[in-house]
């Protein structure tokens, strides 16, 4: 097997005839190109700050090899759009605006989605131009907004056509103890992300719910005494991975207002500006130590690298805590604040390490996979997901030392679909109670496959 590059997570990827590769390596990022054979990525493509893109990404070639099909997703819905790029040139062409990814179909089509509708339009490969309206195709096609991307693909020769029926993504947010046992539910049914953290002093959570339309995320705070729902942020902007400031008044998140990520934070009680944390704004934060004095946050170096950084609070230059050719993802300080756990893929596979704040000591403590790790609030324990959705524990002792036991299994967590260890966020958290709060699917439906043959000579005579 050669390792040719690192997609964190996979945002699509492109094979032509002449063996070369465009690719999305993470979030955040333009398209790169590569050989098959191997070596440097390079980008091809370049943001447009101008209309707010945010992320390139779904990248099909087109029958010639040389151009290709991509999605520029935006901070502005209307700017959300597929274009026409080229291995020769990092300029591209706007095709059509779609929330969606977009394939090319033989005989001369383009599919793509809007609002859960698969979509036919009329496309000539040779003048890379569309003619005649879009018609649908299928209804209740599994459509995620905020990916820009539906679930369908076509045969090579265009003749075979497949897509997902839709998957109920609401969920309810729900208690359990370390045995497993539901103890309630707290709250509305939404479609919470995978971002979610309660305060320091346990009387909210902060969460992150996308707008189903443009699929923006938003942050809102959860009363967990009442269960009621205030909405924190409403920049047009994506704002998400929040992280809670030590006097639970505040939260820091990450934002695309500016173009790219950024660090900003504001009062959790409705009153006074979102401030930027660093200026420029860059960055994305992960957890503050519990005296306040600096913030873990993550910064993207593209093709699938990312390295973590501490911004202390008394403004003084951010420094790096771990950094290097892989990807690292969340982390979190322990509550002393002398060791950091985070996620790292250095490996191979993502995995849980602890590593000394002030120190060279490192150790995995994860096995087999793992991801989203939090400390007990005492410090004596960390938990973790592994792959097969398992919330894990590892015991902890010692001072400037730290020991750790074993990983040991607690019980299956109600979460859907196969876990991406270094894209998760944080998908559960720990009450000072020691409760664990996480999102439970409120559908356990097995999405359908529908798969037809023949389906473009279905649509002669409809198109005008």
């Amino acid at each position: 097997m050669l390792t040719i590059a690192s997609m964190v997570p996979n945002l699509g990827s492109t094979w032509n005839a002449d063996n070369v590769i465009v690719f999305a390596p993470s979030n955040r990022t333009p398209l790169y190109r590569v050989s098959a054979d191997g070596g440097s990525p390079e980008a091809i493509t370049t943001l447009d700050a101008s209309r707010g893109e945010n992320s390139h990404r779904w990248p099909v070639f087109l029958p010639d090899g040389r151009h290709f099909m991509f999605t520029a997703r935006s901070d502005i819905k209307e700017n959300t759009a597929v274009y026409i790029g080229s291995l020769d040139s990092k300029s591209s062409t706007r095709l059509l605006t779609a929330q969606s990814n977009a394939v090319y179909a033989p005989p001369g089509y383009v599919l793509f989605a809007r609002e859960g509708t698969l979509m036919a339009q009329k496309f000539n490969a040779g003048t890379l131009t569309l003619s005649g309206e879009a018609i649908p195709l299928a209804s209740g096609v599994e459509h995620i907004t905020p990916s820009a991307e539906a679930i369908f693909a076509t045969s090579a020769d265009g003749n075979v056509l497949a897509y997902q029926g839709a998957v109920g993504r609401n969920s309810l947010l729900t208690w359990f103890d370390r045995e497993g046992r539901m103890l309630g539910i707290i709250g509305p049914e939404k479609d919470f992300t995978t971002d979610l953290q309660i305060s320091p002093d346990g009387k909210q959570a902060v969460v992150v719910i996308p707008d189903p339309d443009s699929g923006n995320r938003d942050l809102w705070l959860l009363d967990l005494h009442a269960g009621g729902l205030t909405r924190l942020t409403t920049h047009p902007a994506n704002d998400w991975q929040p992280a809670w400031d030590p006097d639970s008044a505040h939260v820091a998140f990450a934002s695309d207002r500016n173009g790219t990520p950024g660090m900003y934070r504001k009062a959790t009680g409705g009153t006074g500006d979102e401030t930027a944390i660093l200026t420029p704004p860059r960055g994305a934060p992960k957890d503050y130590s519990a005296d306040g004095r600096f913030l873990l946050f993550l910064e993207n170096r593209g093709a699938g690298a990312s390295d973590l950084w501490v911004a202390p609070r008394s403004g003084a230059t951010p420094y790096p805590f771990v950094v290097g050719p892989f990807a690292e993802n969340q982390s979190a300080f322990s509550p002393d604040g002398q060791w950091v756990a985070y996620e790292s893929n250095e490996s191979g596979t993502g995995e849980v390490y602890v590593k000394s704040f002030g120190g060279a000591g490192k150790q995995q403590v994860s096995r087999g996979g793992g991801h989203s790790a939090r400390w007990k609030r005492d410090g004596t324990e960390i938990f973790y997901l592994n792959l097969a959705n398992q919330l894990m524990r590892v015991g902890v002792s010692g001072g400037d030392t730290l020991e750790t036991t074993m990983p040991t299994a607690l019980f299956a967590v109600c979460r859907r679909g196969d876990p991406n260890p270094l894209y998760e966020g944080r998908w559960y958290d720990l009450a000072p109670d020691g409760r664990f709060l996480m999102p439970c699917a409120t559908a356990h439906d097995n999405p359908s496959i529908t798969v037809t043959v023949g389906w473009a000579s279905q649509l002669a005579g409809k198109f005008k």
